[in-house]
């Protein structure tokens, strides 16, 4: 009896043991599985800001940039120039671009801040929207819209050049919606008889 006694004591503490371990395991794989999904989180917040930069900086530029010297640089410099030129002898459709583009980008990081919140503190509906927007806003304001700007608008030409090929690149993905918007935008100007000026 005692023998038996014991061997049930010590199968008790061997299912113990194990469930403890196993309990110990999920908590390292759950820690992993947030570290992971961290790490996601900021790359794509952080890819993000970046790209709501280009469009915000790249829309100021446009307007800053001296088309002289846009002329200039294209004919004396190498394809990046030339492209900047074919961007901005467009310009509705540009702005059309960079519009969609932007607006895009904002939504993307609401929503994306507003699921990490969730995750983090996990606060009620009503709050998480709330609380998510009010943390996101200054730093979109001072990452998207005052910084790029500002950039952009001291050295519109040099940061053109390095902003011109993931604009494109937009641009062609964007090319079923932002079309239709084109000749909607040149119809609107030549009803309007609205003529593109040439600067001196």
């Amino acid at each position: 009896m005692r023998a038996r006694g014991a061997r049930a004591a010590r199968a008790r503490r061997r299912r113990r043991r194990g469930r403890a371990g196993a309990r110990r395991g999920w908590t390292r794989r759950e820690g992993g599985r947030r570290a992971v999904n961290l790490v996601v989180f900021l790359c794509a917040f952080a890819a993000l800001l970046v790209l709501g930069g280009i469009f915000s900086g790249t829309e100021t530029g446009m307007y800053s940039a001296s088309r002289l010297r846009v002329e200039a640089a294209a004919k004396s410099g190498g394809r990046t120039a030339r492209l900047v030129r074919q961007l901005l002898s467009d310009d509705a459709r540009l702005l059309i671009t960079l519009l969609f583009a932007y607006n895009a980008v904002l939504q993307s990081l609401a929503t994306l801040f507003e699921r990490q919140i969730g995750a983090w503190i996990s606060p009620p509906d009503a709050w998480r929207e709330a609380l998510a927007s009010a943390l996101l806003a200054p730093i979109v304001f001072f990452c998207i819209d005052l910084l790029p700007k500002d950039l952009f608008h001291r050295r519109p030409l040099a940061l053109l050049h390095l902003s011109a090929w993931p604009v494109v690149v937009v641009q062609k993905l964007l090319l079923p919606i932002v079309w239709p918007l084109h000749l909607f935008a040149l119809g609107i100007e030549r009803l309007l008889g609205v003529r593109p000026t040439v600067e001196r």
